[in-house]
């Protein structure tokens, strides 16, 4: 009888997940899941939320254009002195024409620069870090909170969220941990419906 009496309240303690902890031969009864949610907690890493698609691309494309604008700048000196030889009238075509090229790289990184090409989110810190493009084709981060985020009621081009002010494009089919997203975007926050004066009427 007390065999069997024994049995039944260890085979309780094992369906109900119990640890058995001995200090100064004083029984304690701690759940497991204390432990397994503590250890979740030291152990938080920055997730991956989201990774543009057109990563590469742009990268290629920035390089390119820094690459021949450095080319054309290094050798427009040689053509304008070739051309003022022959007509002024072609030397300053070709030093408008030139400039073009040069501004194109500005133009291209206005563009690009919203772009986010990587985005984390440390859940411990609740913490964002997006990172972008900048001019030289280098990789800069930015580190914000959700609170620092907010949605334009008319997107422009490439912005999805403003950022501290910043506008930055981030791809809502492209998100790889929708909760944290959410969490930036402020979908995880109740409704606030307000209703004008003159609909409520």
């Amino acid at each position: 009888m007390r065999n069997s009496c024994i049995y039944s309240f260890a085979s309780l303690l094992k369906n109900r997940n119990i640890l058995f902890l001995k200090h100064n031969h004083i029984k304690h009864l701690i759940p497991r899941s204390y432990f397994v949610h503590s250890s979740n907690e030291k152990t938080s890493q920055p997730v991956l939320v989201y990774e543009g698609m057109l990563k590469s691309r742009i990268k290629k494309v920035k390089l390119l254009s820094l690459t021949s604008s450095m080319l054309g700048f290094a050798m427009l000196p040689i053509i304008v002195r070739d051309l003022s030889q022959i007509s002024i009238a072609l030397s300053c075509g070709a030093v408008v024409v030139s400039s073009f090229f040069l501004s194109t790289p500005l133009l291209l990184d206005w563009v690009t620069r919203r772009y986010v090409t990587r985005l984390r989110y440390d859940p411990g810190s609740d913490v964002f870090t997006a990172t972008t493009f900048d001019l030289l084709c280098r990789e800069r981060e930015l580190q914000f909170g959700a609170a620092d985020v907010s949605v334009p009621d008319v997107p422009g081009l490439l912005t999805s969220v403003l950022v501290k002010g910043r506008p930055l494009f981030v791809d809502g089919d492209r998100v790889q941990d929708p909760d944290a997203y959410s969490v930036m975007m402020g979908y995880d926050k109740p409704l606030d419906l307000k209703l004008s004066k003159q609909d409520s009427q």
